[in-house]
């Protein structure tokens, strides 16, 4: 039973955890998903400014920069470029002195012109594009792998693409004719925001001696490259990769994962998922993680509490059992006692009736009162006795005085048969 009873206690608490980790996933994928959509927001409503029209109509190349540069600060985005209706570059805000190359290969560019309509996703951007928007964002994307614990074997020695949210939208002129796109992102590569914003949400930054109890990170590939998982010398693990067993589940079959996991130094209660592009295929990964060693203590802490409580009631049922063995016992032997008594002739031995157990103080007054009603006939027996003792007395005397009187007149009569047979009285005629 204490077996069983801490196994549910055990399993109740893995289970909670782990449902702890799939909510604070869904809260991962809601502040990512929120990410995109206020980087959309940002890309849809300056594609409707009217300086962008009167811009491209006048072909005012200066203005567009100017004003691009300003709007990409502002808005904290690595990247805000504008093109031709065809996706030929014509304004790159970070990079002016580049422009006239064409863009028609990007997916998402692709998608605008095909449909008119605001597109955004994450995609990896090439280390070639990250090189045209700024020598800066291609040395944040790049990483030197580390050699990871219970990772996938891989070749790979370095990393140098990106991975972008990245949106893109229709420009249309006064005539509702498509004029250009606007697009623009942000470079995820070694960027915290959201991986600090989702632990803070989910996990308020709650520490289990010394170390962060919850984490989060965005996986390029099966490589980090934003995260707020720690290695042994406190710095975020960026160019670990995750584990061959999540990489087989989440990039190779496209499924979420949720258990405990292996993570950079440390198991964790852990919950995985893919990040997919717009056209459904899985480049990334979302994460999120519990530090399993504090379920570990309260397990080992349940158990010894739990332990400690079975030993306590089972040395309490003791000595209770004790006390109420004894409590049966002591009358029980007293009653054997006052058993032998009577077969030993002591017929008016009596028991304590007070026993503190009322069906032992039924059975010691039965007990007694049994002895008494012994007693008494015994005492009646040997009053019977002496009276028949005394009349066999008179009996006997009785016959041995009529004995006596009839031996005398039977010893007289034999002794006249012998003379009369012995003719000592003479003839006896016919």
């Amino acid at each position: 039973m204490p077996v069983l009873g801490f196994y549910v206690i055990k399993k109740n608490i893995i289970e909670r955890a782990q449902a702890k980790v799939k909510n604070d996933l869904n809260t991962a994928r809601l502040i990512y998903q929120d990410e995109i959509e206020i980087i959309s927001d940002v890309i849809r409503f300056t594609a409707l400014r009217f300086f962008i029209r009167d811009a491209i109509s006048n072909n005012d190349i200066d203005t567009l920069k100017k004003q691009l540069e300003e709007i990409r600060k502002t808005e904290s985005l690595d990247v805000l470029n504008l093109t031709d209706k065809n996706g030929k570059v014509l304004v790159r805000s970070r990079n002016p002195s580049l422009y006239g190359d064409n863009q028609s290969h990007d997916e998402l560019l692709s998608s605008v012109i095909l449909d008119r309509r605001v597109t955004a996703g994450t995609v990896i951007a090439s280390s070639d594009e990250l090189i045209k928007e700024g020598q800066d964002l291609a040395e944040r994307a790049f990483m030197k792998l580390i050699p990871t614990p219970k990772a996938k074997p891989t070749s790979e020695t370095e990393l140098t693409a990106g991975m972008m949210i990245k949106a893109a939208a229709p420009v249309f002129g006064y005539d509702g004719s498509l004029v250009g796109i606007l697009y623009g992102g942000t470079l995820l590569n070694r960027n915290y925001e959201i991986v600090d914003r989702v632990k803070q949400t989910a996990y308020q930054e709650i520490k289990y001696k010394g170390r962060d109890i919850g984490t989060a990170t965005i996986f390029q590939g099966d490589v980090r490259i934003s995260t707020n998982v720690r290695t042994e010398d406190g710095s975020r693990a960026i160019a670990t990769r995750v584990s061959k067993e999540v990489y087989e589940q989440v990039l190779t079959k496209g499924l979420a994962w949720t258990d405990r996991a292996f993570v950079v130094n440390d198991w964790y209660k852990t919950a995985y998922e893919p990040i997919r592009d717009i056209n459904g295929r899985t480049i990334g990964i979302l994460y999120v993680g519990t530090l399993e060693k504090p379920f570990a203590d309260m397990e080992r802490n349940t158990f010894l509490v739990f332990l400690t409580i079975v030993l306590i009631a089972t040395l309490l049922a003791c000595m209770l059992s004790a006390i109420l063995a004894g409590a049966i016992s002591r009358p029980v032997t007293g009653m054997l006692q006052a058993t032998k008594k009577i077969s030993e002739g002591n017929l008016g031995y009596k028991v304590d009736a007070q026993t503190g157990i009322e069906e032992l103080n039924i059975l010691a007054a039965s007990f007694n009162e049994m002895s008494t009603r012994l007693d008494e006939r015994e005492q009646n027996l040997k009053v019977a006795n002496k009276k028949l003792a005394e009349l066999n007395k008179t009996y006997l005397d009785l016959v041995s005085f009529v004995s006596h009187e009839l031996k005398g007149i039977l010893a007289s009569t034999t002794a006249n048969a012998y003379s009369l047979q012995d003719g000592l009285l003479g003839t006896i005629n016919d």
